[in-house]
């Protein structure tokens, strides 16, 4: 008797839930039909709180979901459709759609590689390139340092000083964008860079002695400088892997630095102790020499990204070694990219990233803000602080690698996809640094060091060709 009971009340249960699931599903499928996308998702969420919607359920909370624009919450549903039945025609679909929407080019191939044939063709999608888009890119900055510095080198206080001056950079680049497979591709390019430098000595010049002693200075302060040269030649690539939802990029920078170093060398005899009256007279002289070098430095940045999309955030850490200015550095950074509306109209990154070496260790924090103003136009306002010396980012395509301070800086990207085959790009970015050098201010001081700040702008244009 009690077994009996127990049964019908499970057939009862059974019968109950399938009840509500008949339900919900005659409810969505009606606001599919009707196009009712909002009143869809509400009917579809009190079924999932009811443990009540099914397949097709899911499939019709997807797609209401794509048609307002909301799609990584779209890509949730198909992805846990596909979870369930891998070969499913109309997850694989809609989700190559949400990528396609997003611009997210790695997760869309990684779902064409999981298409039939039939369904490739159906959907007229085109075969998958090995080569899929070059770029070139061109850059120049400006910079008031030499003009800024001069006041500060030759000023009265200063006794002596040395400093070497970086002055306005031009570069070039030509990348590939190679696919391997369907989750494998391969980004390299080359680039080159000349950095205009300029090495200043302030000299003092003190007159003669017969006392054995130091007598003030007379006369002007002189100076003399030397312009030179460093050619960079530089190669980068890196790795993607596609998984589900995210990627991982291993990548490697080489940078080889020639040209002619401008070494002072310093004669400095502070004073000559002899008895009053001595013959020679007591003399201070202070001279100072060029002497030009030419060599070769090389230089390495290696280091691994780890991306991985959540709802509406996607996640990211990276962590790298480098060897600028003879020493180590290592550098581990994250990422966290907030998409408000459910697609990238809009989205706001913090960064973070602290770099270490043998002198010093820096914490920076960045701030990306990007929103679409035109179909044509997307903009990304970005700014830093933190001094950036050593540092890179963006997997290590940009690096720091000269001895000045940067500690603020701001930018702006303008992104113009003007048609399939050509995007533009512009960048502004607006640095504010600082240069050393080591002086003295007299014969007690042994020296010490005295900063100057000046101002860099760079500006970039690019050329994305997709073949």
């Amino acid at each position: 008797m009690v077994k009996g009971i127990i049964a019908l009340m499970f057939i009862l249960f059974c019968l109950s839930g399938m009840a509500q699931v008949e339900h919900y599903d005659t409810l969505t499928y009606n606001d599919y039909i009707n196009a009712s996308w909002k009143e869809l998702i509400v009917h579809g969420k009190e079924a999932e709180a009811a443990n009540a919607l099914s397949a097709y359920g899911e499939k019709r909370m997807g797609y209401a979901h794509y048609m307002l624009g909301n799609y990584f919450a779209s890509i949730n549903y198909y992805n846990t459709i596909l979870g369930k039945d891998s070969s499913d025609v109309d997850a694989l679909t809609m989700l190559n759609l949400n990528y396609y929407n997003l611009g997210n080019t790695t997760q869309m191939k990684r779902i064409q590689g999981l298409m039939s044939a039939d369904l490739k063709k159906y959907l007229l999608l085109p075969e998958t390139r090995i080569i899929e888009s070059a770029y070139v890119e061109g850059g120049t900055s400006f910079t008031d340092n030499y003009n800024n510095d001069k006041a500060h080198l030759y000023g009265p206080t200063h006794f002596y000083g040395s400093q070497k001056l970086m002055g306005n950079i031009n570069n070039g680049l030509l990348g590939l964008n190679v696919n391997l497979s369907s989750v494998f591709s391969i980004y390299a390019a080359y680039k080159s860079a000349v950095i205009n430098n300029e090495q200043r000595v302030a000299a003092t010049v003190e007159p003669k002695s017969n006392a054995g002693g130091i007598l003030p200075k007379i006369g002007p302060d002189t100076s003399v400088s030397a312009a030179f040269q460093t050619k960079q030649s530089q190669f980068y690539i890196n790795g993607t892997i596609a998984f589900k939802n995210g990627s991982v990029t291993p990548f490697f920078h080489y940078i080889s630095g020639s040209g002619d170093a401008i070494v002072t060398t310093y004669q400095d005899l502070r004073y000559q102790k002899t008895l009053p009256n001595s013959n020679p007279p007591d003399t201070f002289i202070r001279s100072f020499s060029f002497l030009k070098l030419s060599g070769t430095v090389t230089n390495f940045i290696a280091g691994v990204s780890l991306k991985k999309q959540v709802s509406h955030v996607a996640l990211e850490g990276n962590i790298s070694i480098s060897n600028f200015a003879s020493m180590k550095q290592l550098q581990a950074g994250a990422s966290l990219a907030y998409y408000p509306f459910g697609d990238t109209r809009f989205s706001i990154t913090p960064q973070v990233k602290y770099l270490t070496d043998s002198l010093n260790g820096d914490l920076i924090s960045q701030l990306n803000i990007t929103a679409k103003l035109h179909r044509y136009c997307w903009l990304t306002l970005y700014g830093s602080h933190g001094d950036l010396e050593h540092s890179n980012e963006q997997n290590g395509t940009v690096f720091f690698n000269n001895s000045d301070i940067t500690n603020n800086r701001l930018g702006a990207t303008l992104f113009c996809p003007i048609s399939k085959v050509f995007h533009v790009y512009f960048d502004y970015q607006y640095q504010d640094s600082q240069s050393w050098f080591y002086t003295c201010n007299g014969l007690a001081d042994t020296g010490h060091l005295v900063f100057t700040n000046y101002k860099n702008n760079y500006i970039t244009l690019g050329l994305k060709i997709n073949l």
